[in-house]
This record gives structure tokens, C-alpha cells and sequence, in this order.
């Protein structure tokens, strides 16, 4: 199958306990898959998405004469929750939707990953976990949580925790959103045009910023 044809699959777990305690209910991984897990389910390389990204961000890194050959592995690309494809505040459960959408982690977004590894994959063994940005955030949660059964990993352009200046960059963006009268506290009952404009406005001469300052010797 052509990696244009590929078709998302999903895995659900009725009631998922959240790292803050709350739970998350039918909570739904987004996922796709390119390649076959062998028999001796040793093959199995995971990519998780990036913020903003979903599984369609990824599939360029896939394909021979590269090393992410999905003739020689089984290549599975999960879906950050809160991406708008795994579960998120737009396609929650109607009691959890939009404002009411619990408070989820990387370390949230690993352990549903583990679960569809357990139920769909055997369990397998992880030949390698890769990602770029928060997908690298997850890739270094996943070598941590689970070191036996990872084997190799590739964080790139990711730290193990937010870096301050970035947490303080995703406030700013976040503010410039939440402004828009329209917003209602996350229960806008048409989009707010303005608040989402200055977000897109705001978001890449900002990262562009702190990206140099950051380069900075």
C-alpha cells in the first residue's frame, strides 16, 4: 500500500486513569502503520508526532533506500492526543468535550502508546523510538519508562523537559487565542477567527526568536 492510501487505525480504552489523577474516558488513539511486525516481533519501530503534527508529518522520514525501511520493519506512527485525530477536545467524549477536556501528559501519551503495543503488537520489542520535538520528548519518556523492551532512540530537536522560555512562548500564544471575546472560556460556540489569526501571526516570529536566542553562543 502506498503511504498516500494509508488509512488511520484506532485503539480505545473505556476508562483511562490520566497522570493528574483524573480519568479520560474512551480514550482513543489514532494510529498508523506501514510495514509488518515479524515473527520474532523484534522489528517494530515506533514515531511519535510532534505538537501541532499528526501521523501525516512523519511519513516522509519512511521509505528505502532510507533506514526507516517498511520492508525491513514495522513502522507505527501514534497520534499525540490532542491533535484533533487521537482523543482530543474536539472529539472526546460529549461529556469531556471541548472546555471540559482533562489535563493530559507525554507521560499520559506513553503509557496508551504501551497499551496498543500490549494488546495490538504482542507486546513487542521496540527496535527503535524517534521523534522530532515533542515527539522526541515522548521517544526519551518512552527509553525511561520501558529501557528492557527499548532498544534504541533517536530524540531529535527535544529536551526531556519544556524549556522554560518555550513554556513561556506557548503562554504567550496561548493568551494571544484567549483574548478573542468569541473564546468564552473554551465554550465558543462559533470559532474565534481573531483570537486563532493572532495565533498564527504571533507563533512563528516568536518560535523564530527564541529558536536564535537559544542558538546563541
Amino acid at each position: 500500500m502506498q503511504k498516500n492510501q494509508l488509512f488511520a487505525k484506532h485503539f480505545s480504552v473505556e476508562e483511562f486513569k490520566l497522570q493528574s489523577g483524573e480519568t479520560l474516558l474512551d480514550a482513543t488513539l489514532s494510529y498508523v502503520q506501514v510495514g509488518e511486525l515479524n515473527a520474532q516481533k523484534d522489528n517494530l519501530i515506533l514515531l511519535p508526532t510532534y505538537y501541532g503534527g499528526a501521523h501525516s508529518g512523519n511519513l516522509p522520514f519512511i521509505g528505502a533506500p532510507g533506514p526507516l525501511d517498511p520492508r525491513r520493519y514495522c513502522i507505527v506512527i501514534p497520534n499525540l492526543m490532542g491533535n484533533g485525530q487521537s482523543s482530543s477536545p474536539s472529539n472526546a467524549h460529549i461529556s469531556q468535550r471541548g472546555a471540559g477536556f482533562p489535563h493530559v501528559s507525554l507521560y499520559d501519551n506513553v503509557q496508551l502508546q504501551h497499551k496498543l503495543i500490549e494488546t495490538r503488537f504482542g507486546n513487542a520489542e521496540i527496535a527503535l523510538v524517534a521523534g522530532w520535538s515533542m515527539g522526541g520528548m515522548q521517544a526519551l519518556h518512552w527509553a525511561c519508562l520501558y529501557p528492557k523492551q527499548v532498544k534504541r532512540l533517536a530524540s531529535i530537536c527535544a529536551t526531556a523537559r519544556c524549556w522554560p522560555h518555550n513554556f513561556v512562548f506557548l503562554e504567550g500564544i496561548k493568551a494571544a487565542l484567549t483574548c478573542d471575546a468569541v473564546w468564552q472560556e473554551g465554550r465558543y460556540k462559533s470559532p474565534p477567527i481573531a483570537g486563532l489569526k493572532a495565533f498564527g501571526g504571533f507563533y512563528p516570529v516568536t518560535a523564530d526568536t527564541l529558536e536564535k536566542r537559544h542558538n546563541v553562543p
